[in-house]
C-alpha cells in the first residue's frame, strides 16, 4: 500500500513519474538570456504570494527559483539535473505544470510550510 503525504499546494495535473531527475539547492542565479519555461503562485491567507519560476538558459541547463515579494521570506533556487536515462524535455515554450518533475513539486511544498506564517495564538489564564 503507497502512502499518499499531505500537500500545502494543490496541482491541477500529476507529474510524469521518471527516474534520473533530482533537484540540488543552488546559490541564486541571474535569470537574464534565460528564458522562463514555467510559472505559477500560490496564495495562503494571511501570508505573502508564493513563487516558483523555471528558466532555462542558452546551454540548456534548467533552475527554478521560489520567491515572495514577503519581507520575511526567504528565496532558494535550484537546479533540475536529468541523468542520462532519463529525457530532458525539449523547451521551446512555456510548459504545462504535468511537466514539473516531483521532486522539484516536494521542494517547493516544503520551502512554502518553512516559510508560512505561524498562526497568532490567543491564551487564557488559568484559575
Amino acid at each position: 500500500m503507497k502512502s499518499k503525504h499531505m500537500r500545502m499546494v494543490m496541482w491541477d495535473a500529476k507529474c510524469k513519474r521518471e527516474r534520473g531527475i533530482t533537484v540540488k539547492c543552488t546559490d541564486s542565479f541571474d535569470a537574464r538570456g534565460m528564458v522562463r519555461v514555467f510559472g505559477r503562485c500560490d496564495n495562503f491567507p494571511g501570508s505573502p504570494a508564493f513563487h516558483m519560476d523555471i528558466w532555462r538558459n542558452r546551454a540548456g541547463r534548467v533552475f527554478a527559483r521560489f520567491w515572495s515579494l514577503g519581507t520575511d521570506v526567504d528565496w532558494i533556487s535550484y537546479e533540475i539535473v536529468w541523468t542520462v536515462a532519463a529525457r530532458q524535455p525539449s523547451v521551446d515554450s512555456i510548459l504545462d505544470e504535468n511537466w514539473v518533475p516531483e521532486p522539484l513539486r516536494r521542494e517547493y511544498d516544503n520551502w512554502i510550510i518553512s516559510e508560512l506564517p505561524f498562526p497568532k495564538l490567543t491564551y487564557r489564564k488559568l484559575k
